[in-house]
């Protein structure tokens, strides 16, 4: 930082050198925390997904075939079963209880693995951004 010299009446100037390179690191730290959020919840994502397709109802496979795990936003990550024609039939195999389904298989196939592993799932979003920070 450089300071002019001048008596009390005159204009001061301060120079700050390496502000465009700060700004450039600060944007770059925040790009690299928000990649490693996004791919720490894509895993948390993916492994919901893959326990719930374990537990899945199973008549003719829909269900299992029509689902994926994606990012609706730039924070926003989805499970979803049942995408187009089949989402009434998801919610239904999801929602009705007194349905019977084959072994292992089961309503709540969403929520289940998620209640099951919520506790999980914020620990590894823990320990992922606190890594970042060290």
């Amino acid at each position: 930082m450089d300071c002019g010299k001048g008596n009390m009446s005159e204009n001061y100037e301060v120079k700050i050198e390496g502000i465009e390179e700060l700004q450039r690191n600060l944007k770059n730290l925040a790009k690299k925390n928000v990649e490693t959020a996004k791919k720490a919840m894509t895993d948390i994502g993916y492994d919901l997904l893959m326990k719930s397709r374990a537990i899945v109802p199973i008549d003719k496979g829909i269900l299992a075939q029509d689902s994926d795990a994606g990012f609706i936003s730039e924070t926003e990550l989805i499970v979803t079963y049942g995408m187009g024609m089949a989402r009434d039939y998801a919610v239904i195999q999801h929602e009705r209880l007194d349905f019977q389904h084959a072994p292992g298989r089961e309503a709540k196939y969403l929520e289940k693995p998620f209640r099951e592993n919520i506790q999980n799932y914020i620990s590894t979003l823990a320990e992922k951004l606190k890594g970042m920070m060290r």
